[in-house]
């Protein structure tokens, strides 16, 4: 089974919803991949609550094609946006330890 997170740091809407995004979903669709997880962290997070396509860009990967998007508990509390990703459906998580985790369990992954 092929799985992948995308680490994603990047602030750039263009980059987060033309390549990241855009990535992830085809990738689900054509069956590049059997399972994609999401990972925001640091300057992601500010962008994804704060421009109306990358909200919607994200509910509609979590809706609408089934991937898990998670997002850093720490960098959410410090940027003060946490109830605003919550509402979005991004679960709050442990960054580092999940993506070690992930990665000793073979993961593949991509960062943007």
């Amino acid at each position: 089974m092929d799985k992948l997170f995308l680490l994603i740091c990047d602030a750039d809407p263009r980059i987060l919803n033309d390549v990241a995004f855009t990535y992830a979903r085809t990738a689900i669709k054509q069956k590049w991949m059997d399972e994609i997880l999401l990972v925001l962290w640091g300057p992601s997070l500010t962008s994804v609550i704060s421009t109306l396509e990358l909200k919607a860009a994200v509910m509609d990967l979590i809706e609408m094609e089934g991937i898990q998007v998670v997002a850093s508990q720490q960098c959410a509390e410090d940027y003060r946006v946490t109830d605003k990703l919550e509402k979005l459906g991004i679960s709050l998580i442990s960054v580092g330890e999940k993506i070690t985790g992930l990665l000793k369990e073979g993961w593949h992954q991509l960062s943007f």
